[in-house]
């Protein structure tokens, strides 16, 4: 199974050198990141995507859904006490699918893109408006200096995407355009995670459209 903690990736973007990641990290912290918010321990790090949810440690996580008689279903944790480099984990939410762990959401508090390409190499860049697309055209993306990598600051709206074997990590940042209120997320999935959600509903759609009362 894929450790999210172990995962090395190497996506070489054409006309870049080799690189070689160093190890990828997801730090727990005993820090309090907001004096009002008390955060949740526990071994959110030490999990594996496939794993059963009987053997997940959700302390701390609530039911925030169910769908598909139970077989789609989400927990989540608010503060939880972790960090990605340096910037705090705001929220965790574990997707199971057929009462196995099939995708992470991690919302995390600032930017922490430069970091991902150091720990897990170069990613697929995916523009998100029209600007990056523009940066993306241009060659525009990302600069390499000694050992490490920096992304284009003025980059607001964008996805890194790395893939390695059946799972898929992908980094968003998004900026409102009217007051440049900056969201990011990092998501750790099985491969295939959304066309498996849309081949769930097809199904439930028509079974409840075959449906009638005897």
């Amino acid at each position: 199974m894929n450790r999210i903690l172990l995962l090395i990736i190497v996506l070489v973007a054409a006309g870049c050198s080799q690189y070689r990641p160093t190890e990828a990290r997801l730090e727990i912290t005993k820090d309090k990141f907001k004096k009002n918010h008390e955060l949740v321990q526990g071994d959110f790090k030490e999990v594996d995507l496939k794993q059963k949810m009987s053997g997940v440690s959700l302390g701390g996580a609530r039911n925030i859904g169910e769908f598909f008689d139970r077989r789609l279903i989400f927990y989540k944790v608010d503060y939880p006490a972790m960090t990605i480099g340096r910037s705090s984990v705001e929220e965790l939410v574990f997707y199971f699918m057929d009462s196995s762990l099939v995708k992470l959401r991690y919302k995390v508090k600032g930017d922490v893109s430069d970091f991902l390409l150091d720990s897990l190499g170069l990613s697929k860049f995916k523009p998100l408006d029209e600007y990056s697309m523009q940066q993306l055209d241009s060659g525009s993306i990302v600069e390499r200096y000694g050992g490490y990598y920096e992304l284009n600051k003025n980059l607001k709206n964008y996805e890194l995407v790395w893939r390695e074997g059946d799972t898929v990590s992908r980094f968003r940042v998004s900026n409102r355009t009217t007051d440049s209120l900056m969201t990011c997320f990092f998501y750790h999935e099985i491969d295939g995670y959304d066309s498996k959600i849309r081949e769930m509903e097809r199904l439930y759609t028509a079974v409840d459209r075959n449906a009638y009362i005897d």
